[in-house]
């Protein structure tokens, strides 16, 4: 699974853009996709840009799993 992007990156991206960048080019620059980009500032408007925490999954072998139960 991919890390989250820190909230130091975002503070970055969000920066660019107040001061006058463009998303596009705040994509390129800091290699982020355009929809993120547009998801943090959402988020920045409502107040928190910080990563949310991420939940752990079962990553047990499923058809085994399945077996035992027939």
């Amino acid at each position: 699974m991919a890390k989250a992007y820190s909230e130091d990156l975002r503070k970055k991206v969000i920066s660019y853009i107040t001061s006058g960048g463009r998303k596009r080019e705040a994509a390129k620059v800091f290699n982020v996709g355009e929809a993120t980009i547009y998801r943090w500032i959402c988020l920045h408007k409502q107040g928190d840009i910080k990563p949310k925490k991420r939940t752990s999954y079962y990553t047990g072998n499923k058809t085994g799993d399945m077996r035992r139960l027939m």
